[in-house]
């Protein structure tokens, strides 16, 4: 299974790739522009990563009106490269920042700032527990044929990844 995230702030735009199969996973991680790092993980560990990658933490937070209204351009335009656009949907939403998984049948779109987490569906970005969301991460390693465990894991081996710019330029 292969997935992508992206995770779009105020500021900062960052793509990943996990390619997951049932004994390995390669995380393929943002750095910044055009730079990525690969790591290789065991499959049990992808909703970790993904909880990490997304920022999914324990917080006070007020409680958000439901739903909050989302139109399909809108979507695009918060997980897109235009920073101004972004940061414009972002502050509509009283959202810190976006993130979006895709790949193999998966689409799972959020915002997450001082209202908390709300997922996209029908429409509309609903509040979601990190418990809710977390479930969502661990269908992912079942359906690429891994069980979750508690077992010790591989420690990670990581590399860096050199990426060239459209000018030609190569970035490590």
């Amino acid at each position: 299974m292969i997935l992508d995230l992206v995770v779009a702030g105020r500021d900062t735009r960052l793509t990943h790739r996990l390619t997951v199969g049932s004994d390995s996973c390669t995380l393929l991680l943002g750095v910044h522009d055009g730079v990525h790092e690969e790591v290789q993980e065991a499959p049990n560990l992808v909703p970790a990563a993904l909880v990490r990658l997304t920022r999914l933490r324990p917080r006070k937070h007020a409680q958000a009106p439901s739903p909050l209204p989302m139109d399909g351009d809108l979507v695009a335009a918060l997980l897109g490269t235009d920073v101004d656009v972004r940061r414009e949907v972002l502050a509509t939403l009283g959202a810190d920042f976006a993130w979006q998984i895709s790949g193999d049948g998966v689409l799972l779109t959020a915002i997450d700032g001082p209202l908390g987490v709300h997922l996209l569906a029908a429409g509309a970005f609903e509040p979601a527990t990190n418990t809710e969301v977390y479930r969502r991460f661990l269908t992912y390693v079942s359906v690429a044929g891994s069980t979750p465990s508690t077992s010790s894991a591989p420690a990670p081996s990581r590399a860096a990844v050199a990426t060239s710019e459209p000018d030609g330029s190569v970035h490590q």
